[in-house]
């Protein structure tokens, strides 16, 4: 028997956290939200404010990343100010109006992972978090030093 790949298993993993955020921020009143939109929820939640970054974290374009924030500015979910450290850039973050969503996407995040902790242990989660941002850090290491040779 051989072993599935890490990636399906990752993906499965995302997967599974998306759409458990989608149905209970629906089942707490707030509607259906694509894929894309909770994702951009997730990363300003994160503390992702440039759009670019975030269009470059879903692996989709800067345009296409755009029209998904013009959307979630129509539907008052986030808002885009400018950036007082670049006058030509502006940020992204929740709209006031989206607080109470933002509170209750937070609240079902760590419900997800303290159910994710239950089943994989305290110590299973600390150590596929470490490994998880060791293995990226250094993809971020590698990815500024190819930036400096090329």
């Amino acid at each position: 028997m051989t072993r599935s790949l890490l990636m399906l298993d990752l993906v499965r993993t995302v997967y599974w956290f998306d759409e458990q955020l989608q149905s209970r921020l629906d089942a707490r009143g707030w509607g259906k939200l694509s894929r894309t939109q909770s994702l951009v929820l997730v990363n300003v939640a994160n503390g992702e404010t440039r759009a670019a970054r975030m269009a470059e974290n879903l692996g989709i374009s800067r345009q296409a990343m755009s029209q998904f924030l013009a959307e979630m500015v129509e539907n008052k979910l986030v808002e885009l100010v400018p950036d007082p450290a670049d006058r030509r850039a502006r940020i992204v973050q929740f709209a006031p109006e989206s607080h109470a969503i933002r509170d209750d996407a937070q609240k079902i995040l760590r419900e997800l992972e303290a159910e994710l902790e239950q089943a994989v242990g305290a110590e299973g989660l600390g150590v596929m978090r470490e490994g998880l941002r060791a293995f990226l850090g250094g993809l971020d290491a590698r990815s500024a030093a190819e930036l400096e040779t090329a």
